[in-house]
Parts: C-alpha cells; sequence; structure tokens
C-alpha cells in the first residue's frame, strides 16, 4: 500500500495574503466562478499553465465529469481544477503546505491511476466555502493525481481511521503567520 507521506513546510508569502483576500471574498459572497480570475490577479505576471487530466474516480458531486483543466499556482501551494461540461472550478490547496499530513492511497486507486514507486504524484485538498466567512478544508477527500499519465480520483479517506483530519477544518488552525 502506498503511503503519501511529506514534511511540513511554511506557507507562502502570496498564500497567506490569498487567504485573507478568499476570507473577504466569502464575506462579499463572492461568486465561485471568479476565483480563477481573482488568483491571476493576485499572482499577476505568473502563467497558470493548465493541463488535462482523466478522472478516473468520480469527484465528490460530480459523478458525470471525466475531464477537468488542472493548474497549479504559487510554487504548487494552490489549484484549480476547472470541471469539464461545468461551469465550476474547485480551488485546491496542497495539504502539505499547511499541515503533517500523512494516509495510505488505496490499491484500487493506486490501480486506476497506474501509480507507481517512481511515480509523480500530487495530492490536493478542496477548500470549502462557508458563509460564515470562514475558509475551510477538506482534508478526509483529498484528490489524488499522477502527473505521468494525466490521471487524477478522489480518495473519501475514513474518519475513524484518520482521527486527526476532518471534513471541514478551518485554515486559520493551520496558518503560521
Amino acid at each position: 500500500m502506498l503511503t503519501t507521506d511529506f514534511e511540513f513546510r511554511i506557507l507562502p508569502k502570496n498564500l497567506n495574503f490569498f487567504i485573507f483576500l478568499l476570507e473577504k471574498c466569502v464575506k462579499m459572497d463572492f461568486s465561485i466562478k471568479n476565483y480563477g480570475k481573482m488568483l491571476n490577479l493576485l499572482f499577476l505576471g505568473v502563467v497558470m499553465k493548465s493541463e488535462k487530466f482523466q478522472v478516473k474516480s468520480p469527484i465528490l458531486g460530480f459523478d458525470n465529469v471525466h475531464e477537468v483543466e488542472f493548474a497549479e499556482v504559487d510554487d504548487g501551494a494552490l489549484a484549480f481544477l476547472s470541471l469539464q461540461g461545468q461551469d465550476v472550478e474547485l480551488l485546491l490547496i496542497n495539504p502539505y503546505k499547511v499541515r503533517e499530513y500523512s494516509f495510505e492511497v488505496p490499491a484500487a486507486i493506486q490501480t486506476l491511476l497506474d501509480i507507481k514507486a517512481n511515480s509523480n504524484v500530487k495530492v490536493f485538498c478542496v477548500f470549502v466555502r462557508d458563509k460564515e466567512s470562514e475558509i475551510l478544508i477538506n482534508f478526509l477527500a483529498p484528490i489524488i493525481l499522477n502527473d505521468d499519465n494525466k490521471t487524477l480520483a478522489q480518495v473519501v479517506l475514513n474518519a475513524k481511521d484518520y482521527p486527526n483530519f476532518g471534513v471541514a477544518e478551518s485554515i486559520k488552525n493551520h496558518i503560521k503567520a
């Protein structure tokens, strides 16, 4: 069984500023479709190169999406998934940039994504928007990407097996200013 386990890293300065802006946008009921535009402004001059990935196991709530566009920004701290056929972008965060994070990738997902010991695998978690201006992260349903063959899947972790991960954890609990 493949286990993801990376060291804790300090948040990039841009990420702290982005979290601040995101909180303000949530307070103003900012549309999710505009997060991409906001990131482009925030990282002015940074080219957001997107790549197409095939969805091998459904993304929660988007069972009919089979292809996405994936773009990383801020040295891999943040990313976007633009869902093909949907008017939705998911804002993602690299969990290893904000906390200690380790879990076992199920064998079925390893097979679906053709993950080998030397595969270039990335892991991101979805930002969850709360009407109370709270920025939350779902650490119990990471999105696993195999960058070698451009495939991805979302894994739903069992809360009993990972009691330190929440489905809606405040980003404020993990930001080190």
